[in-house]
């Protein structure tokens, strides 16, 4: 799927974000279009609320390193997690609790998230340079900024080992 998106692009200029929809639509031709669904910032649910109702107090859970996950028949309110793909790896069982009824209520954003002050006026200078076509400029003018961004991202942790090459 990757590929074919990337042979597309390379194909075609992308001057705004609202061109990236068609591309990935038109990336494939056989044996049909890729189905793309777009979405906008209230399509987004807070899960917070789900995962502490769902999963058992003091239970430390931590996707980015989930490999496997396991439900059982026979224990539908038990989650199995393995940490590695390697076969001699432990299981841990998760408790869980008020699976069935765990939908999200929330919207995770309740607007748009903006961008900073200095990023839309680096995107103005390209729309008056004329460097972004006319026909986009709209687009790019119409962002939000804010002077301090909120980060709505956590940096992921990296677990590389330093080396030592003082020799």
């Amino acid at each position: 799927m990757h590929s074919v998106i990337e042979r597309a692009v390379k194909k075609t200029i992308v001057w705004a974000p609202s061109q990236w929809p068609t591309i990935v639509e038109i990336a494939r031709k056989n044996p049909f279009p890729y189905k793309v669904t777009k979405l906008e910032g209230t399509n987004f649910m807070g899960f917070e609320e789900i995962t502490n109702n769902t999963f058992k107090k003091n239970q430390r859970i931590n996707i980015s390193k989930m490999h496997v996950v396991t439900f059982k028949r026979c224990k539908p309110n038990v989650m199995y997690v393995k940490n590695s793909m390697l076969p001699q790896t432990e299981t841990i069982e998760v408790q869980l609790s008020g699976l069935n009824s765990a939908k999200p209520k929330t919207n995770l954003y309740s607007t748009k998230l903006p961008i900073s002050q200095q990023k839309y006026n680096d995107l103005k200078k390209l729309v008056e340079k004329k460097v972004i076509p006319n026909m986009y400029a709209k687009e790019y003018l119409n962002c939000t900024a804010v002077k301090q961004m909120t980060v709505y991202l956590k940096p992921m942790k990296t677990t590389e080992k330093k080396s030592d090459n003082s020799r």
